[in-house]
């Protein structure tokens, strides 16, 4: 047991409150009461899962288990009373197996919850969700959330939602969640730094002097480099929030949005579960080697599915809220322009055509992002790359005069190198002195 000021970190953890009041939280920053209620638990990783004890603790026997702890010893624990006191687990095996099943009841809550959405927001036909209530099960709640997903990152779930679960194909699930998880962070860095980019004198002015030196790192980006550019721009758009002059602008900059798009742009749980998925892969991949038994394989895949579930929970529909297309072809009359374009959603093509009006052109070889009534249209920086066999590449690093792309989903030409010019301009965004 440790206090919750320990410095000892670890991904396997849990924190139980001194009051049953309380709920059991797996990280920190989730305690919404005073810090000093909670005290923090590390557990042996060969005995026990984090999330194992937080479902059970946070259940109505595990409310009675804790009861049971408050009644034995007082009305509130201290660090020497929960050391004295014992809860029984099953097997890392068993636990695994209980983690995975919350997690396909956590995904099918959200499934009929997206239902209960659409429903109620009065512009689908009721027959339809009634349709697909009938056709209901476990398996296609995911699916469908997948299929919601813009393509970029659909079609990587779709590698690691489309194996089975035999043992010979843990290792590559897990691979292509990982994959997923940093493919999800540079997303959503692509999506903020276009935006910011279509006003440079607001963007330097409001955001480049809140970034930390890491200039050096975004010519060969990591997962933790990501991670921390995105919560560099986060942290801006939560500051801007509380101005309400340069809020307006910030709005129109990222093409007037959905309130709750940017409310998931700015959520803090989001990026510490993604530092925990980052935790997790420094240390999985730390220890090469002999491969790991399947035991381990599979539990490790379940703390991963479990980390999917929960940022299902956190960012809901959100990122089926607008469109990210690729021009066809285009024509102008009277200043408007009327263009074809691919709408970039779901993992299947040929993709569907639509027609959009706009005020500015778009170029056939770049992508666009698009929110409600599809005006302004956002230029998507080359940090996502869509390619004419429809496979889609993620900035990886320079090398060279050259610069580096990985498709995480197409192992027949899984990366490819471009002129880094192409990505260059994106780079100078993240670089003091370069505008």
């Amino acid at each position: 047991i440790q206090n919750h000021q320990s410095k000892i970190e670890n991904i396997n953890n849990i924190f139980i409150p001194i009051t049953n009041e309380l709920p059991v939280v797996r990280n920190i920053d989730e305690i919404k009461e005073n810090q000093q209620f909670y005290f923090k638990f590390i557990l042996d990783s060969e005995k026990a899962i984090d999330s194992f004890l937080y479902y059970l603790l946070n259940s109505s026997l595990g409310r009675k288990i804790r009861n049971w702890w408050h009644d034995g010893f007082g009305v509130e624990l201290d660090k020497e009373c929960l050391l004295n006191c014992e809860i029984f687990i099953p097997s890392i095996e068993e636990q695994i197996k209980f983690i995975e099943i919350q997690s396909r009841i956590n995904n099918l809550s959200m499934y009929l919850e997206s239902f209960n959405y659409e429903l109620w927001n009065l512009k689908n036909d009721y027959s339809i969700i009634e349709k697909s209530l009938e056709n209901l099960s476990f398996k296609n709640s995911l699916e469908s959330w997948i299929e919601s997903q813009p393509y970029p990152l659909a079609t990587i779930l779709w590698t690691y939602y489309s194996l089975s679960n035999i043992d010979e194909n843990i290792g590559e699930k897990l691979e292509h969640l990982l994959n997923f998880f940093e493919a999800f962070t540079e997303f959503l860095v692509t999506i903020m730094l276009s935006s910011f980019a279509k006003d440079l004198e607001f963007f330097v002015e409001e955001c480049r002097n809140l970034k930390k030196p890491y200039e050096k790192y975004f010519q060969k980006p990591t997962f933790d480099t990501w991670i921390n550019i995105a919560e560099w721009l986060s942290k801006s758009l939560r500051r801007l929030k509380n101005e309400k002059e340069k809020w307006g602008i910030l709005v129109g900059l990222f093409g007037n949005p959905d309130e709750e798009f940017l409310e998931i742009l700015m959520k803090k749980s989001l990026f510490k579960l993604l530092n925990s998925v980052r935790d997790y892969r420094n240390i999985w991949k730390g220890h090469t080697g002999i491969k790991p038994h399947p035991t381990i394989l599979r539990k490790n895949l379940s703390l991963l599915e479990d980390s999917l579930t929960r940022l299902r929970e956190d960012i809901g529909d959100s990122l089926s809220k607008f469109l990210i297309v690729k021009p066809i072809n285009m024509k102008v009359t009277q200043g408007v322009y009327q263009i074809r374009v691919d709408k970039l959603i779901g993992t299947r093509f040929p993709f569907q055509e639509i027609e959009i009006e706009t005020r500015s052109p778009m170029e056939t070889e770049h992508l666009y992002l698009l929110h409600e009534n599809y005006k302004p249209t956002i230029e998507m920086l080359p940090f996502i790359i869509l390619k004419e066999d429809k496979t889609c590449y993620f900035f990886n690093r320079l090398e060279g005069e050259n610069a580096r792309y990985i498709s995480y989903h197409y192992d027949q030409k899984p990366e490819i190198h471009l002129i880094k010019d192409i990505v260059e301009f994106s780079l100078n965004l993240l670089e003091r002195n370069s505008i």
